[in-house]
């Protein structure tokens, strides 16, 4: 059955007047009741949706959602493709290349659960349908692109540089028999550009917050209709010392921009006040203790270390993917992580989330993680496609692990991860700083589960310096011997952060004579001395002299 929607009485030129205003978005829908059975010929169904739109796709004018209920028991039975005008369907199982003018929506997802509830494919969405989510599939989701279920192909890939004008096919292959269905509705989303378009601020460069090692930065994003752009790290997030790339997309536009955050804030160092001591009776010199102490805001660093999981991948997962493990600190103090290798794909920035304890059972509940930063795995060498060849990209970050146990996720929104499943046996490695307890993964971020699976890569990190040691410039040390002479000490102290910044602090020591000696001499008139052994005593002035100082 054909459905002709009603709008296409509008003129074309009525519309493209319509369409020239700014963030005008245009809805084409059908409800068929369309008989959905695999004892129809061949087991297709299909219906049309007539556009009545001049225009270039992805120029003037953009397919934004794909809308489809469906009442049917065992989606998994269900292909279902979306073809422009002038495309053509392919057959079952068939791949689908970029610019064909056609997409799978859905291919044999959902196993035997049952229906699609008002399920919207939009290329912004963060979940791939092909890899995650369950019937009904009610939200919104990439569509799944070719045959290879991870949303490979996007709409914008499939339609853009094609004519929006004449019919377009949404077609069902019921590939099983036993189950029958209904296709009750499906509609087409158009919109123009954004007027003004989606644009993003300049790169950013701000100082870190009074008494913190990170700043909170506010931004706005210009533009962004008619879906409301994915911003990530999203304004208001807590950015650390180093670059950060935020990446923003509506699906149909994207850009990018940096912050940078300096830690401007120099170290604190502490000496303590001016000293005076005074000699006793006969003393040349005293030892005198002190104690000097530093702080800052960001963690001084000491020793560092190095832990490494596997290199040998015989699994991975979509690009937009992610994977989660434990990361237990067991030094007592910070560590800052300095850098991750990666097991990818292709070029990607890595966005970082930890939650305090454990990840098991927190693995689909994104409100328990916290965004800790990026890792930039953009300079390669990469591991490419497929299983990929056990190439290891390194990416610097600068992340900080509190001690105790922590969950980490590393999500790739660039890049496929390629890991290793989990035997028991490869999933537990420790330095005696860090353990790490693997893991788990997933096709689209919060959603399904893969377990178990060994992240492949390795993690740079150094020891934070709890007490930091001043370095002295000038003076003596604690515990040393100040003397009568020269009896006056300048003692100074330096601290330099890990930016360069330093702090120094001085105090004087006083040595002080002891104060009016008696200078009078008297001689004892009754000193007794004892003979040792040898019928000898070695006798002193002090044994017979009395007074003086």
């Amino acid at each position: 059955m054909k459905k002709v929607n009603t709008l296409r009485k509008i003129s074309g030129i009525l519309f493209g007047m319509c369409l020239a205003l700014a963030g005008f978005a245009q809805t084409f829908s059908s409800s068929p009741n369309l008989f959905i059975s695999s004892t129809l010929p061949n087991g297709i169904s299909s219906d049309q949706i007539n556009v009545p739109v001049n225009g270039t796709l992805g120029v003037n004018i953009f397919l934004t959602d794909v809308k489809i209920n469906i009442n049917h028991t065992w989606d998994g039975d269900l292909e279902i493709q979306l073809i422009a005008p002038g495309g053509v369907p392919v057959a079952s199982g068939v791949g689908i290349l970029a610019g064909q003018h056609r997409i799978y929506l859905v291919e044999n997802e959902g196993g035997s659960g049952d229906n699609f509830s008002n399920t919207n494919f939009r290329d912004n969405a963060t979940t791939c349908i092909g890899s995650a989510g369950a019937p009904p599939y009610t939200g919104n989701f990439r569509a799944e692109g070719s045959n290879l279920e991870n949303c490979n192909i996007s709409l914008g890939a499939a339609f853009n540089g094609s004519s929006p004008n004449g019919n377009w096919t949404i077609q069902i292959d019921d590939e099983a028999g036993g189950d029958d269905g209904t296709l009750t509705f499906w509609s087409l989303n158009f919109a123009a550009p954004c007027n003004p378009p989606l644009s993003c601020p300049g790169n950013m460069t701000v100082d870190n917050s009074p008494g913190q090692c990170s700043a909170f930065v506010n931004f706005t994003i210009g533009g962004g209709c008619p879906i409301p752009p994915t911003v990530n790290p999203p304004s208001g997030s807590e950015f650390f010392p180093g670059t950060t790339t935020v990446n923003v997309t509506t699906g149909i536009e994207s850009c990018s921009f940096t912050i940078t955050v300096n830690d401007t804030e120099p170290p604190v160092i502490t000496c303590p006040g001016d000293i005076v001591v005074t000699l006793g009776p006969g003393e040349c010199s005293k030892i005198i203790d002190y104690n000097v102490t530093a702080t800052d805001n960001c963690p001084f660093q000491g020793p560092g270390g190095s832990l490494a999981t596997l290199a040998a991948a015989n699994n991975f997962g979509n690009v937009g993917g992610q994977v989660l493990f434990d990361i237990n600190n067991l030094t007592g103090g910070d560590i800052t992580i300095t850098e991750l290798g990666m097991n990818i794909s292709a070029a990607t920035m890595v966005n970082i989330f930890i939650k305090s304890g454990t990840a098991t059972g927190f693995q689909n509940n994104p409100a328990a993680w916290t965004f800790a930063g990026t890792a930039d795995a953009t300079t390669g060498p990469f591991a490419g496609g497929g299983f990929g060849n056990n190439t290891i990209t390194p990416a610097p970050t600068s992340i900080t692990i509190p001690p105790g146990l922590w969950g980490m996720v590393l999500n790739t929104p660039g890049a496929a991860q390629h890991y290793t499943n989990g035997t028991g046996a490869n999933q537990f490695y420790t330095d005696g700083n860090i353990s790490l307890a693997l893991g788990f993964a997933q096709n689209a971020p919060w959603v399904g589960l893969f377990s178990p699976r060994v992240w492949n890569g390795y993690v740079t990190y150094e020891t934070a310096s709890v007490d930091p040691e001043p370095s002295q410039t000038q003076g003596l040390p604690s515990g040393s011997f100040f003397n009568i002479d020269p009896g006056f000490y300048t003692n100074c102290f330096e601290i330099t952060d890990l930016q360069g910044l330093s702090s120094s602090c001085c105090f004087n020591v006083t040595v002080k004579e002891y104060p009016n000696p008696t200078l009078a001499l008297a001689c004892n008139d009754n000193v007794q001395i004892s003979l040792d052994e040898n019928c000898e005593a070695l006798i002193g002035a002090d044994m017979i002299l009395e007074g003086g100082p």
